[in-house]
C-alpha cells in the first residue's frame, strides 16, 4: 500500500498526505487507476449496476413507492456529502419542480 501512495504524491498527482487520507481505497482506485485513452483521459467505467449510471425520468418515478425510494436515495447521498437536511429539501423540491412530478 505505501507504494500505491508514494505514487499518489509524486507526479502527475502531486496529492498531499491530508487529501489521500481522506480517499477510501476504493476511491483512489476509481479515480487514480483506471484504465486510459491516449490522451490520458479515464476510460469510462463500465458498471451498469452504478446509480449514477441510470438515467431517471419522471416516467420512472409513477408510483408513489418509487418516488420514496428515490427521495431516500436523494437524502440520504446529499447528507452523506454533508449538506444540511433543509438545503436538502430544498434541492429535492426545486428538482421535482424541473421535472414536473
Amino acid at each position: 500500500m505505501y507504494q500505491l501512495y508514494a505514487c499518489l504524491i509524486d507526479a502527475p498527482y502531486h496529492l498531499t498526505f491530508a487529501a489521500i487520507a481522506d480517499l477510501t481505497d476504493r476511491q483512489i482506485y476509481d479515480l487514480y487507476y483506471r484504465a486510459r485513452d491516449k490522451d490520458g483521459s479515464p476510460e469510462p467505467i463500465d458498471d451498469p449496476e452504478a446509480e449514477w449510471q441510470r438515467k431517471e425520468t419522471p416516467a420512472d418515478l409513477d408510483s408513489a413507492e418509487e418516488r420514496n425510494k428515490a427521495y431516500s436515495k436523494f437524502m440520504t447521498m446529499a447528507l452523506t456529502f454533508g449538506m444540511s437536511p433543509a438545503k436538502a429539501e430544498q434541492k429535492w423540491a426545486e428538482a421535482q419542480a424541473k421535472n414536473g412530478t
